[in-house]
């Protein structure tokens, strides 16, 4: 489906290995949902952030920006998207291109700010790949790194990848075969499952 596709992974993948899809969710028991936001509320005490904490951050300045200002603007790229953002978000989706929503623009400028540690907790389909992939058109990007939780998930990954014109290696468990050399490049995504990183 297009929203598997969206979401970097094949639609088996999704339906093998994700528990709920966004109907599931819009159809979960008021007690269900109810443990999603204290476990949400959890992680947001756990990473010191204040209830409500919301920013949107200009991405070339780092600067907090007015959230009133940003108000009508939705989520298309602005004069704060620096270029690279810009080419990368029309290389990835077309001229009309943008952030899917003003969450995953501030996570992209948190990227590129190199914060540390940064949780992004978006739904499927909500751009979360974008996220790390959209900082690699920066000229200043070097290698990334990306583990994943599936080796399905690593290889319909690496495809998209490769499809766009990034350098991509998957690194395999020393243990698990035999050693590959170092990524022969040194701006590109090295990618990897949890098991072998």
């Amino acid at each position: 489906s297009v929203f598997d596709k969206q979401a970097a992974h094949l639609s088996r993948v999704a339906e093998v290995h994700y528990v709920l899809d966004a109907e599931a969710i819009a159809e979960c028991p008021a007690r269900k949902t109810w443990e999603f936001l204290c476990a949400s509320l959890h992680w947001h005490s756990f990473l010191g952030f204040e209830l409500g904490d919301r920013h949107i951050i200009n991405m070339t300045t780092g600067e907090a920006v007015n959230e009133e200002s940003t108000r009508g603007q939705g989520n298309e790229c602005n004069t704060l998207t620096p270029d690279f953002i810009r080419r990368g978000l029309r290389q990835l989706y077309g001229q009309s291109a943008h952030f899917k929503s003003q969450e995953q623009a501030l996570a992209v400028s948190r990227v590129l700010g190199r914060d540390s540690p940064l949780l992004v907790v978006l739904p499927t389909g909500g751009g979360k790949t974008d996220i790390w992939l959209l900082p690699i058109f920066s000229p200043h990007a070097r290698i990334t790194v990306v583990i994943t939780p599936l080796t399905a998930l690593t290889q319909d990954l690496a495809m998209r990848v490769r499809k766009i014109g990034i350098p991509t290696y998957i690194y395999q468990d020393p243990e698990k075969g035999p050693l590959r050399p170092d990524p022969p490049f040194y701006r590109g995504v090295v990618l990897a499952t949890t098991e072998s990183a």
